[in-house]
């Protein structure tokens, strides 16, 4: 899921910039990356004070020549991640959680949680990907090599905390972990008492924002009017499947969807989530400041790449899939 090709040139210029790029501009600029292999397809949805303008181009699929509209679905990866980081903030608020409550405080008893200095994981360790896990849990033995978490199960990764040994102190360095966000998943599912990490996002998020695409388990009816991905090489890949690791990447949703969650974001659209959302776009950990005011996350696992844009100061939200990992 893609929109590299419009965020350089709104990283290059000014938000204020990019509103005023015509739409023939904009479609040609798809449609290059598209002619260019860049992608099978790209649609790029914006919304600002004049409504939602949605540009596509591109087929479904080499076996489905039709152009994704507003509505096709594609894997969004790591935004999966907002959404995990969003019911943590929301749990925090309503009292079920403390952000620096350890992670053993939530886990059976028979997991053996790392310590390091005499420090536990936190569960803001995991949300800010401080915890020192590495991208993904090495204790993998595949059925199948494609899908090599398909099979990954919530006691294979309790397996791999329990034997986990931090190299360095929590809270203290910055490493992007889908294994913490994995587990994280997992703590929150089992703390709000759902069945699953699906049904979890659903209930607490989509289903109150009517996002009602964005899903783990496709439906048949989603299913017809969903972009194939394909792999740095142009090749067509199959769904991803991540198990237990569902909070780090496990959901698809289309450009309308994802505009509606970022306009909720902005508070544009009134929700009972919002203060929880104004709690994630807050600096957690202490970084180099950086001369922007634009909020930007990303998903990307491999096979599509998806991103969204949103500025207070600008009153603009850009929502960009493609189904190409390239960058």
């Amino acid at each position: 899921m893609r929109q590299y090709i419009i965020l350089a040139l709104l990283l290059t210029g000014t938000i204020p910039a990019f509103c005023q790029l015509p739409a023939d501009q904009i479609s040609t600029i798809l449609k290059d990356a598209v002619n260019s292999k860049r992608s099978k397809s790209i649609i790029v949805g914006i919304i600002d004070s004049t409504g939602r303008s949605i540009y596509s181009e591109g087929v479904l699929s080499d076996q489905n020549p039709a152009k994704p509209d507003a509505n096709t679905i594609y894997e969004i990866g790591s935004i999966t991640k907002v959404f995990t980081s969003l019911i943590l903030a929301d749990m925090s608020l309503e009292g079920q959680l403390r952000l620096e409550d350890s992670i053993s405080k939530f886990l059976p008893a028979q997991v053996k949680v790392p310590v390091k200095n005499g420090k536990e994981i936190t569960l803001l360790n995991l949300s800010t990907h401080t915890s020192t896990f590495p991208r993904f849990p090495f204790n993998v033995d595949p059925a199948n090599p494609d899908a090599p978490y398909a099979d990954y199960s919530i006691s294979k990764l309790y397996e791999y905390l329990s034997a986990y040994q931090p190299d360095m102190d929590f809270g203290t360095k910055w490493r992007y972990s889908n294994t913490a966000y994995g587990l994280l998943g997992n703590i929150l599912t089992t703390i709000a008492g759902e069945k699953d990490y699906e049904r979890l996002i659903i209930d607490s998020i989509c289903k109150p924002l009517k996002m009602k695409s964005t899903v783990v388990t496709l439906t048949p009816a989603l299913l017809k009017n969903t972009a194939t991905g394909h792999s740095e090489w142009g090749q067509p890949v199959g769904f991803l499947h991540l198990s237990s690791l569902d909070g780090a990447g496990a959901f698809l949703s289309n450009v309308n969807d994802l505009l509606s969650f970022a306009t909720a974001n902005l508070g544009w659209t009134q929700s009972d989530l919002y203060p929880a959302m104004e709690l994630t776009h807050k600096s957690q950990i202490k970084k180099k400041p950086v001369a922007s005011t634009m909020l930007r996350w990303a998903g990307h696992f491999g096979r599509t790449k998806a991103e969204i844009l949103f500025s207070k100061m600008a009153a603009l939200r850009v929502t960009g899939l493609s189904s190409a990992s390239t960058k």
